[in-house]
């Protein structure tokens, strides 16, 4: 497999190059479109991906045109009900779902966040003591983003494949707290105010989620869906906050460390 893709990566940029060279023989045979096709061949000569990026783009595009290649051939679903936005689909107005959208959004920003700091770390050669913390945490927001994005717990698992939702609720309410307890050492010495507060906004949420509508309060039922929503999106914005500022802070402590290890591996260095 990596001989293949090696392999790949040599023929496109072959390819590449000839089908550069190719337009600008073709360019020079013609006097009068050299000034204008030359710079424009100078430009794609300059921006010819790299190896690297080439297995970056490799990694990124393959699983999305098979996923529209399988939306284009499958027939039990209507493909515009799976490329388009929901809202589009059912017709209802921009507004509907803002709340969980935005919701979505900062799950986003939370796993993007602890991927590339760790992304980061890794290419500079950074040590950070909260490294694999914040990858599995990474990893944890993720699947939480996925689950409030494609209603796991609600819909999928449940209807589709007939898992019971308190199975899935209790499977979260083993793993992120499991989580937090291999981790505890990073946990103590991070800023968990925040985080805390995540927790807490979560319980007031999953609370209103799993007790019926009868059981609450006159007030509270005409406002259930405002509280448990709310609540939930003010826990993401807490787990938000909480991991940015332990990626700040682990970054910068990371680059002190390596720069106090250059001085240190300079000044034992004896000039003869």
């Amino acid at each position: 497999m990596v001989l293949s893709l090696e392999t790949a990566h040599r023929e496109s940029e072959s390819v590449w190059s000839s089908s550069l060279r190719g337009l600008k023989t073709r360019a020079l045979r013609c006097p009068s479109l050299v000034t204008r096709a030359l710079p424009i061949i100078d430009i794609l000569e300059a921006v010819k991906p790299s190896a690297s990026m080439r297995r970056v783009l490799a990694v990124v595009y393959t699983p999305a045109v098979l996923l529209l290649a399988i939306t284009w051939y499958q027939d039990e679903v209507p493909s515009g009900d799976i490329t388009r936005d929901a809202i589009a689909v059912a017709g209802l107005p921009f507004y509907v779902g803002a709340i969980s959208s935005l919701g979505i959004v900062f799950w986003s920003a939370a796993t993007s966040i602890c991927f590339f700091v760790c992304c980061f770390a890794r290419l500079h050669r950074l040590k950070l003591s909260v490294e694999k913390y914040l990858l599995f945490s990474g990893l944890l927001t993720l699947v939480l983003m996925l689950d409030d994005l494609f209603l796991f717990h609600e819909q999928v698992l449940p209807i589709y494949l007939s898992v019971p939702k308190p199975v899935v609720i209790a499977a979260y309410l083993l793993i992120v707290p499991l989580h937090f307890v291999v981790f505890r050492r990073e946990l103590i010495k991070s800023e968990a105010y925040p985080l805390i507060w995540a927790c807490g906004f979560f319980a007031i949420s999953l609370f209103f989620d799993l007790v019926p509508s009868e059981y609450l309060p006159f007030i509270w039922r005409l406002k259930n869906y405002v509280v448990e929503d709310g609540a939930k999106l003010l826990g993401i914005l807490a787990w938000f906050v909480y991991f940015s500022r332990l990626s700040m802070t682990a970054l910068a402590a990371g680059r002190h460390d390596t720069q106090n290890e250059t001085i240190a591996l300079s000044s034992d260095v004896r000039v003869p």
